[in-house]
């Protein structure tokens, strides 16, 4: 998926800062990961894949790569109806269009029992059934394929276009289809607005500085509780950037500061942290913070190992 992206954004026809993604069965799995990684995705569409609620296999929940505090793109889901447990059976239970809280989201109940009116074979016309896939379709391919490639159309128009355009329009005819289509009942919520993406925050210490960017950072953590917007690893790679590589060793000392605020629980956080005060000659506080470092692992061999260079055991007279 990511050698796809990156092969999309080449082409000449296209703007590479306006991507949506599209994810169809065990594609909508891998595309829910991609857009969780890619927070740039300007849109994500899924179509019948088991990522509503829990999977028999555990995926895509059980991925490394799955954040759901990362899903924060306009997402428009379309399902089996039969599939969608009703609203009042939620409660205790949400599902993923109930627990994603940034950006808007849209479910759309299909009127169909066939996985395959999703695909090209409802748009051919082809209505025999795939053993082990799916089963002939119960009517007419044609009017509910039109309908899902409607409704996405309208979706992808809304998000890259800027405007709400044709689907404010199917928001507000609700369940009510025109004559001789079938109905689809589309739940909508707004979500609230999504912080800034990790890699925007990234760029905003190196181009304001940290001295600059903290308290921005910092009160986007306060604004929006619980929510990881920069990753440990992340910080501690920039730290050692400014440290060793970038002639800022100043501001890594406050980039890695600020790793040990977000991540107080982190032995190598301090043990980073030790080290770029002893890099600026900075000794006492570099022997406290190896020594926080060591009070969280007792086993980090690195701490140890600095704090014994910075402060060697006195040997006793004898």
């Amino acid at each position: 998926m990511e050698y796809v992206l990156a092969e999309a954004r080449s082409l000449p026809f296209v703007d590479a800062k306006a991507l949506g993604a599209v994810g169809y069965d065990l594609g909508g799995m891998a595309g829910l990961l991609l857009v969780m990684r890619h927070p740039e995705i300007e849109a994500y569409l899924s179509f019948d894949s088991a990522i509503l609620d829990k999977h028999y296999t555990g995926l895509p929940l059980t991925h490394p790569g799955y954040h759901e505090e990362t899903f924060r793109v306009p997402w428009m889901h379309m399902l089996q109806a039969r599939f969608i447990r009703p609203e009042k059976d939620r409660g205790s239970a949400p599902s993923l269009f109930e627990r994603k809280a940034h950006g808007p989201s849209y479910l759309v109940h299909v009127p169909t029992s066939s996985h395959g009116q999703f695909s090209s074979y409802a748009a051919l016309g082809i209505t025999g059934a795939v053993p082990g896939y799916w089963g002939p379709p119960a009517s007419d391919t044609k009017p509910v394929y039109e309908g899902i490639c409607r409704i996405s159309l309208a979706f992808l128009e809304s998000c890259f276009k800027k405007n709400g355009g044709p689907l404010e329009g199917l928001l507000r005819a609700g369940a009510a289809p025109d004559p001789g289509r079938p109905a689809f009942k589309i739940e909508h919520k707004t979500g609230t607005a999504a912080p800034p993406a990790e890699a925007e925050l990234i760029d905003l210490i190196i181009d304001k500085g940290i001295g600059e960017a903290r308290p921005s950072i910092e009160r986007l953590y306060s604004d929006h509780p619980g929510i990881k917007l920069i990753n440990e690893s992340v910080l501690n790679w920039l730290g050692f950037h400014f440290l060793y590589w970038w002639g800022r060793e100043e501001e890594a000392v406050g980039v890695f500061e600020l790793n040990t605020l977000l991540y107080p629980g982190s032995s190598n956080a301090y043990d980073s942290l030790g080290e770029a005060y002893a890099v600026r000659g900075r000794k006492d506080e570099a022997i406290r913070s190896y020594q926080k470092s060591l009070e969280l692992d007792p086993k980090n061999a690195s701490a140890k190992a600095a704090l014994e260079r910075l402060s060697p055991p006195v040997k006793k007279r004898p």
